[in-house]
């Protein structure tokens, strides 16, 4: 049923990918125009909440030239009743009241709407671009708006990490949000847990769970490995386990490596020069194992090939992996390919 909705809402624009039984469960939709995957509370997809990569917010205070440039007229704000929510008319003389995420979900939908009193006839969906052309000025957000945003996005004992806020809000906004999350955390609608990281509700998180949603799987999606000897002694290389945790991940812009503490966790980061995604993790698993092997004569157990068997990798993703790595690391790979496997 929530599958026929979403259809019936955003065509094939959007992606449901599990199922769910009431209006607050979790479900992960992909979509399809950017591939970033998300989950939502089904109600507030319906509501018109979209895929916080790609949706911008619109100001209160813009929201009304945005209707006329969109409907071409057809529709017109009329007054502004709350924070999120406006009463328009159309040209026939029909009231209806509407918030901006349901007006635009209603106005952009591929099957006949309920909701609006009239069809937009000639719908102009460039508005972004043209608001940005005339006004480089970011549209003012409120700590509503993020609180808003935040609560559609995020379960209530959920680790949020300000780096993903800021690719939700634009870098834009980044000056607003800051002051938005110092509001609500004054509030206690927003709870601080660490430099960086918040929760709808105070919780005191393991420091392995921080060490794992910061830098390795975040929102339920692969952002890094282990690396090095932890890498290592994962895949069974290495018997003793390392007093460093070796990490490689996408929340690290530095190539080279550094050493920090996470609530008493030795941790030694590096960034990755190829982004880390569910799809392709293990595969460069795989290579950064060769790498460790290489250097330091290991495996003689051939823990790697029993690790490509195991999780059934395929040849042709290494092949495409290959050249972001040293001839000396492609040249073992090759080797121990043809001898194993």
């Amino acid at each position: 049923s929530f599958k026929e909705t979403v259809k019936s809402l955003v065509g094939d624009e959007y992606t449901v990918l599990d199922t769910c039984k009431t209006q607050k469960d979790k479900v992960t939709i992909k979509h399809e125009t950017c591939g970033f995957v998300h989950t939502y509370e089904p109600q507030y997809f319906v509501r018109g909440y979209r895929c916080p990569q790609c949706s911008t917010l619109i100001a209160n205070d813009a929201f009304p030239a945005m209707v006329d440039y969109m409907t071409n007229g057809q529709y017109h704000v009329t007054r502004r009743l709350s924070n999120d929510l406006f009463e328009m008319i159309d040209t026939d003389g029909h009231v209806v009241e509407l918030t901006k995420a349901m007006f635009l979900q209603e106005v952009r939908r591929p099957t006949p709407s309920d909701i609006l009193p009239s069809p937009v006839e000639n719908l102009r969906d460039d508005w972004n671009e043209k608001i940005w052309e005339k006004d480089k000025r970011p549209a003012h957000i409120s700590k509503k708006d993020v609180l808003e945003r935040i609560r559609s996005l995020y379960a209530e004992d959920q680790l949020i990490f300000r780096d993903d806020l800021l690719k939700i809000f634009s870098k834009d906004f980044s000056s607003m949000l800051n002051n938005a999350l110092l509001k609500l955390i004054r509030d206690k609608k927003l709870y601080r847990i660490e430099p960086g990281i918040y929760c709808l509700k105070p919780i005191h998180p393991s420091p392995k769970r921080l060490v794992t949603e910061k830098y390795l799987v975040r929102n339920g999606h692969r952002i890094g490995i282990y690396e090095s000897k932890s890498l290592a002694y994962e895949i069974g290389i290495l018997n003793e386990k390392p007093e460093m945790i070796y990490i490689k991940t996408n929340a690290e812009s530095h190539k080279s490596h550094r050493r920090l503490s996470v609530n008493g966790f030795a941790i030694r980061l590096q960034g990755s020069p190829i982004i880390i995604t569910d799809d392709n993790y293990q595969y460069i698993e795989t290579l950064e194992a060769i790498k460790y092997a290489f250097h330091f004569q290991a495996d003689k157990n051939n823990c790697i090939p029993k690790f490509i068997k195991k999780n059934k990798l395929s040849l042709n993703v290494f092949l495409s992996l290959l050249p972001s790595y040293s001839d000396s690391i492609q040249n073992q790979f090759r080797k121990m390919w043809r001898k194993n496997l």
